[in-house]
């Protein structure tokens, strides 16, 4: 394809809706519900992810690793990221954004709950690969699923929030991390099983799956969403009358 001329640009930009109008439309159903969703997606699934990766050695020498043990099972863990990542990339179009966000969301939360009933240090070690197999693999696909779920005109402001309440979670797990382990360490587990459990939880309820559907068509979703969401909201209020 060419590259757009200037003037194209410049028509482009003469197009795009002012912020006020974004805002106004993002506040609207489905979108709004789209947007609370995937935002407390990505706030839970930087929460898990992160409260392991900076309180990880910590609680690795909690269970009995040395400190220069605890730093090395991290370090050759973030090499099964890469297949996890290579494993998502394959399904992704095959078996379908929405189903595999909630089996690496489910394998997450249970390798987790893994690490913390491990009775030994080899098993804890295995657990620790398989984490890190299955957060590589989720956020491939979260970033592959979210800004397929708005139409063009918020997707990057979308994904711009989606993003922020990420980084805010992983500044607040560092915090709240290490107050929480330095009471228990399996509350600070159980809370990052937790953050993960509701990951693919927000995806299950909310319903979207866009594998082979054209970008561009994803305003004929939300109109659809749109209808359907106007329709029952008339049928309850017949049934109230």
């Amino acid at each position: 394809l060419a590259p757009a001329t200037a003037d194209q640009l410049e028509s482009r930009s003469q197009q795009a809706p002012p912020a006020s109008q974004i805002v106004k439309r993002l506040l609207e159903k489905p979108l709004i519900q789209r947007l609370c969703g995937l935002g407390m997606h990505w706030f839970c699934l930087s929460y898990g992810f992160y409260g392991f990766y900076v309180w990880g050695p910590t609680y690795l020498e909690l269970r009995g690793f040395h400190r220069e043990k605890s730093y090395t099972t991290l370090f050759i863990s973030y090499a099964f990221q890469i297949p996890g990542k290579l494993v998502a990339s394959y399904l992704v179009d095959k078996v379908g954004r929405r189903p595999l966000l909630i089996l690496f969301s489910i394998g997450c939360c249970l390798s987790i709950c893994s690490i913390s009933y491990s009775s030994g240090q080899m098993m804890t070690t295995l657990h620790t690969y398989v984490l890190y197999f299955n957060t590589a693999a989720l956020w491939s696909l979260t970033y592959a699923f979210t800004p397929e779920a708005f139409p063009t005109f918020c997707r990057t402001t979308t994904m711009g929030i989606c993003s922020m309440l990420g980084r805010v979670a992983g500044i607040l797990v560092s915090a709240v991390g290490g107050a929480l382990i330095a009471q228990s360490a399996g509350a600070a587990m159980v809370s990052y099983a937790i953050a993960y459990g509701v990951c693919g939880t927000v995806v299950f309820i909310l319903g979207i799956d866009m594998t082979g559907v054209p970008l561009g068509e994803v305003n004929q979703s939300v109109e659809m969403d749109e209808l359907r969401l106007t329709s029952s909201d008339g049928l309850c209020q017949k049934d109230k009358e």
